[in-house]
């Protein structure tokens, strides 16, 4: 039997794929293929179990078990194929790479990797990180990116690992042959995300047209303005202690992804500045040359690894005070129109997070400085002081069920009546 992996990378349509097989499990089962897990949530835990990853640094048994569950399942299936698609595979080491395919053994293991240039990869990557009680400064993550030595910084490390196209598929050609390995490349916005549906779909072995791809979109972005926003909101609410875990539902996927998101066509679009354009297509040349020279199958073209050319709508790097205030206002009346359903009963955090198309998958953690001699009136420059950077996973709805539980308490006890006053006189009592 075949046992695809589709591996990443982040901000390549993987959330989009995901989606769509979701929506079609049933489709592909009868196809021969399983789509793994009772939901996606079940293939992150694989995965964390397999790679030994501990979401926040705390380590708990929520994952223990996780990928002998699903290596039981791919022994058990009737079909013909089985599918797991989760991003951290990336990151995944040589060892942990060998453990995987030689664990799912006797079964074929084939490795499928989305990718994109990466004029479009690093402002997709820098917004993500926003979301994700990152405090980077859109230049601090750029000067780490391109940096000549770029695994020197935290941002550039976070970057390359989910990135470095050829540390990735040298990892996996040590241990699956090439023939069984595909890069499929992201088409530009103008060709629409169905032919992203269709790369991957012969890749996998499925006829593309037999499915609904009639999904929301996938992994919704930030705005400029709102990124920024959500940037400055992570200084404060880390230098006031908030536990990320109860945090996360809250900030990413009541605020951000269930406000401000839709803010995005509104606000001043984010794109790599001109002066990056070389480096970008250096390094995308760098990045499709190694491509070529593995010997892997590509679905698309290795020339969509290259960026067509500076944006014709430059993107911004500076943001004024007015549009802070207005992202602020409406992320404001939001957030309290959504704690305020949960807590009188009106939503549920499920419905919350479904409505943020909440999913459970897990980033690393990371808007922008003006760039250099720019200046408008009113303009709020953006490099505060960054905070140390804590690897940041998206959760499972255990944890965001928590989380909400505390807001509906905490809203309880301050909309309690309060009991009338006693006057005491005399001794206080034992």
């Amino acid at each position: 039997m075949i046992v695809h992996l589709h591996i990443g990378t982040p901000k390549s349509g993987t959330t989009y794929l995901q989606k769509v097989c979701t929506r079609n499990r049933e489709r592909l089962a009868d196809a021969g293929l399983l789509w793994y897990g009772r939901e996606w949530a079940d293939q992150v835990l694989a995965v964390r179990d397999v790679l030994g990853l501990h979401p926040g640094g705390q380590e708990t048994d929520e994952a223990a078990g996780a990928w002998d569950r699903f290596c039981r399942e791919v022994d058990a299936w009737q079909g013909e194929a089985v599918l797991l698609s989760m991003e951290w595979l990336v990151h995944a080491t040589p060892e942990q790479a060998r453990a995987i395919v030689d664990g799912l053994a006797p079964h074929e293991v084939r490795v499928v990797l989305t990718a994109r240039d990466l004029a479009r990869a690093v402002p997709a990557q820098w917004q993500e990180q926003m979301q994700n009680w990152a405090t980077w400064s859109w230049e601090e993550y750029l000067d780490a990116v391109t940096a000549d030595e770029p695994l020197q910084h935290d941002a550039g490390r976070q970057f390359w690992a989910d990135h470095d196209l050829h540390r990735i598929l040298g990892t996996w050609l040590d241990v699956v042959p090439a023939e069984r390995v595909a890069v499929v490349t992201v088409p530009g916005r103008e060709q629409g995300p169905d032919v992203l549906w269709q790369r991957f779909a012969e890749v996998v072995g499925l006829d593309a047209a037999a499915y609904d791809t009639t999904v929301e979109e996938g992994n919704s972005s930030l705005g400029a303005v709102s990124a920024e926003l959500m940037r400055r909101i992570n200084v404060a609410t880390r230098a006031r202690g908030l536990e990320w875990r109860l945090g996360d539902p809250l900030l990413k996927w009541a605020l951000a992804k269930g406000v401000l998101t839709a803010r995005r066509e509104s606000e001043p679009r984010l794109a790599l500045p001109d002066r990056h354009h070389c480096w970008a297509a250096r390094e995308s040349r760098r990045l499709a040359d190694a491509v070529g020279a593995a010997g892997v199958r590509v679905v698309g073209s290795v020339a969509e690894l290259l960026p067509p050319g500076p944006p014709a709508t430059p993107g911004t790097a500076v943001v004024s005070t007015e549009q802070l205030l207005d992202a602020a206002i409406e992320g404001i009346a939001g957030l309290v129109t959504t704690i305020s359903g949960v807590a009188a009963g009106q939503q549920t955090p499920s419905d919350v997070l479904r409505a943020a198309s909440y999913v459970t998958d897990e980033d690393p953690v990371p808007c922008g400085a003006p760039a250099a001699g720019a200046s408008a009136a009113g303009a709020v420059p953006v490099a505060d002081h960054p905070l140390p950077v804590l690897p940041v996973p998206r959760r499972t709805p255990r944890l965001a069920h928590r989380a909400w539980a505390s807001v509906r308490r905490v809203t309880r006890a301050r909309t309690a009546p309060r009991s009338p006053a006693v006057a005491v006189s005399g001794a206080r009592g034992r």
